[in-house]
């Protein structure tokens, strides 16, 4: 092919046709440009059919691990739930005017009040997607955002979780002192005798603490609820964007 042209390029110079030659020439020029042009664009469009390919892993993937730290953060309010529960009951029976609780009741009580957890969301995809660069093909600027602000989104809920597990370590010291925690948690009965159940609920030290604990866990909570919404939203986005692919 390249040989036909030289010899119509040699006919046209020997012939001293100049404008003929230069039409030829600038047709040759649009014939290289248009073939480049072609070229980027199905380069392009390759590029643009893998960024919809990892788009696609990586949302699927992200919808599955929001899903999971959703469940996560239900186990956890769950939990949670039961310390305030737990606890709140041993402040009424710390009032003046209630009645000391029976041991087997107390001593329950003071079981749950030890269910300290936190939340491990699922975090996989999220770091998979900051880590390799791949923000960018995240279409979605919103999704985009909330991915990369993940871990300010936690800050407060770490924080959080750091100050209930301070309240729960200061109330087990404080038990762990004037009971025998390893025969409660076995839950014998009758452990707890009418003089260690009355010191502990009408010691200020201990109140005071079981009104940390009840503080602590509350705020922690109402924290991991309105993360659930957050993370709703985000799965809507991505399902969204899922359905565009």
């Amino acid at each position: 092919m390249l040989k036909f042209f030289r010899n119509i390029r040699r006919k046209l110079i020997s012939k001293s046709k100049l404008t003929s030659y230069m039409l030829y020439a600038l047709g040759e020029i649009i014939l290289v440009v248009i073939g480049i042009l072609i070229a980027l664009q199905i380069n392009n469009w390759n590029e643009f059919r893998k960024d919809r390919i990892r788009e696609k892993m990586y949302l699927s993937s992200l919808q599955s691990d929001l899903q999971e730290s959703q469940a996560e953060l239900e186990r956890v309010i769950y939990k949670t739930d039961t310390i305030i529960l737990a606890t709140l009951q041993v402040l009424e029976y710390a009032s003046d005017t209630a009645q000391l609780p029976p041991a087997a009741v107390f001593d329950s009580l003071i079981v749950k009040t030890f269910g300290y957890t936190i939340a491990m969301t699922n975090e996989g995809t999220i770091n998979d997607i900051r880590g390799s660069g791949d923000l960018k093909v995240i279409r979605d600027d919103r999704l985009r955002r909330m991915i990369a602000s993940w871990d300010a989104g936690f800050k407060m809920i770490r924080e959080r979780e750091a100050l209930l597990k301070t309240s729960f370590e200061n109330n087990k010291i404080r038990l762990d002192d004037k009971i025998d925690m390893v025969r409660l948690n076995r839950l014998h009965n009758n452990l707890t005798d009418e003089e260690e159940r009355y010191f502990i609920l009408h010691d200020r030290k201990f109140r005071n603490g079981f009104v940390d604990l009840v503080r602590d866990a509350s705020v922690l909570n109402r924290l991991y609820k309105n993360k659930i919404k957050n993370l709703d939203t985000m799965i809507q986005f991505t399902q969204h964007e899922l359905r565009k692919i």
